[in-house]
């Protein structure tokens, strides 16, 4: 581990993934805090060990691992430069350097950031704690308890109760801000119950934390705008040719960024590791050696990936892809879903009354130390009706609802009703008729692997000059092996209910429904060739 004495990284922990990780006392601290002990206790994926046995791994381990790749992501960024410097791949004069700005012109970030020893700590120190924070808002059961938060009014309500945190008019107004943009863009979208999501709760928990173990508020401010920068709380500044660029949105880019950061390289391989399959593997070493600073007009520095480095973006992005599609959408795996989706549509059903004004603070936090994966379940269990708490209790069981029939389509975001999903529902309606609502469930989603893609680094290609700069050419379409992997997959599925009439059900399909949807599939694949 680089600049262990530096940064003060006097403690250890080992990871299957990473080996020794090792952590200052000040992470030490965060790990060792109630908010972020309760993940372990919190899987990574859900009910994925219901098919993938030893998938049992918790983002409490993940979200350590995501703080080590940060390092070495940040790490790779100054290494690349240096040497890119050291080649000439880098505009070394003021002239050339001002000349590219307004494209967005390679840097040695690593020459400027080593001139100021302190400034060269604060940038590693924040980056590690963000990606270790990352997480740290996430309830039970994956996404699916961000239906069961509290909304706008009642989350505010609840922080600004706070001693430690309503007190602070900037940070409130700041999260006030986000939450209210973040309603409005739900009521937009014609939702009628907002709750707040995992990423709200995580800004609170982060602020709550730092401040305990006696982190600045400077450096407070910083991390929450590393992790979202909507709240422009912080800033980060890096002198350059006589001018300052803020270096926070390349820490977000390594954080929480597409096509690549260090959330999405521990989770490939992690999820990959526990599940004992190969597809979430990808050349580590390629990955981080295409990594560069740039600098760009509106002063800021973000993350690009050199185009040499282009097979090995094609080789991390087909490794997320088919985890998308050979473990993530495992038909078994979404079988627990839909089920869990059956389970909480259930009217009235509510976790708790959060607009109770006696709901504190402290119990909110409380409240979220004790919930566990397994706590949440039996929660739910008391307030469900007959029907949904046996289907709950199945899942436990392993009593998984079994396919009848299933078809799949690429589409892209803009696809909402195709020929085939159309055809899809006629033939589910037709079903229904023949055998009863009660035995049958429709089940769809829609996965976009790669549906972030152009919100991240770009791509950097040498300059007729010589020095990397910008390319026009965007990641998405960079490659024919990219450029495939950029459709949505949409999977329309039936479950049975009935687990005894599953070969009636399958033989009026094949029968009466499949040959239709079969004879479509093909007709769009070929015209998609």
């Amino acid at each position: 581990m680089e600049f262990v004495e530096e940064l003060g990284l006097v403690r250890s922990i080992n990871d299957p993934i990473h080996g020794v990780i090792h952590l200052t006392m000040e992470e030490m601290s965060v790990v060792e805090s109630p908010l972020f002990n309760r993940l372990h206790h919190v899987r990574q994926n859900s009910f994925l060990y219901k098919v993938f046995p030893s998938a049992k791994h918790t983002r409490f381990e993940h979200s350590i691992g995501v703080m080590n790749y940060a390092h070495q992501m940040l790490l790779a960024v100054l290494e690349n430069g240096y040497i890119a410097k050291r080649r000439g791949d880098i505009a070394n004069s003021e002239d050339d350097f001002n000349s590219a700005l307004t494209r967005g012109v390679g840097i040695d970030l690593n020459g400027h950031l080593r001139e100021n020893k302190e400034l060269f700590k604060q940038t590693f120190i924040e980056l590690r704690l963000a990606a270790l924070l990352h997480d740290i808002g996430h309830g039970p059961l994956s996404h699916l308890f961000d239906a069961f938060a509290p909304n706008v009014d009642e989350f505010l309500r609840i922080i600004s109760s706070d001693e430690n945190v309503g007190g602070d008019d900037i940070f409130i107004s700041s999260i006030k801000q986000l939450l209210r943009d973040y309603e409005l863009k739900q009521i937009k979208k014609e939702k009628t119950d907002v709750r707040i999501e995992h990423e709200h709760v995580s800004c609170y928990f982060i602020y709550k934390i730092l401040h305990k173990i006696g982190c600045s508020q400077e450096s407070i401010y910083n991390i929450l705008t590393i992790l979202k920068p909507e709240l422009a709380l912080g800033k980060l500044m890096v002198p350059i040719f006589n001018q300052e660029y803020d270096i926070l949105q390349l820490l977000n880019d390594i954080v929480a960024s597409a096509p690549i950061d260090c959330d999405r390289m521990d989770y490939l391989k992690r999820d990959s590791y526990f599940a004992g399959v190969p597809y979430g593997n990808y050349s580590e070493a390629r990955v981080l050696k295409s990594m560069l600073a740039y600098a760009i007009n509106d002063k800021k520095i973000r993350l690009g990936l050199k185009q040499s480095g282009l097979h090995a973006v094609e080789n991390f992005l087909q490794a997320r892809y088919e985890m998308y599609v050979q473990v993530y959408g495992h038909k078994t795996n979404e079988a627990c879903r839909a089920m869990l989706n059956y389970v909480t549509e259930e009217k009235g059903l509510n976790f708790t009354s959060w607009s109770e004004k006696q709901l504190t603070a402290k119990d909110f936090e409380e409240l979220y130390v004790s919930l566990s994966d397994e706590q949440f379940i039996n929660h739910l269990l008391k307030k469900l009706g007959k029907e949904r708490k046996k289907t709950l209790e199945d899942i436990r069981k392993r009593n998984l609802w079994k396919r009848v029939y299933e078809v799949e389509e690429f589409i892209d975001e803009k696809d909402k009703v195709t020929t085939l999903s159309a055809k899809f529902s006629e033939g589910f309606e037709q079903i229904i008729k023949e055998f009863g609502e009660s035995q049958l469930m429709k089940f769809s989603d829609e996965r976009f692997p790669l549906k972030d893609m152009g919100q991240g680094a770009q791509l950097l290609e040498k300059s007729s000059l010589g020095y990397y700069v910008v390319s026009p050419q965007k990641i998405r379409t960079s490659s024919q092996i990219i450029q495939s992997l950029n459709n949505g997959l949409r999977i329309l599925r039936v479950y049975s209910l009935n687990q005894e009439r599953i070969s009636e059900f399958k033989k009026f399909a094949s029968e009466h429904i499949l040959p239709q949807l079969t004879q479509i599939s093909n007709k769009q694949n070929m015209e998609n060739e």
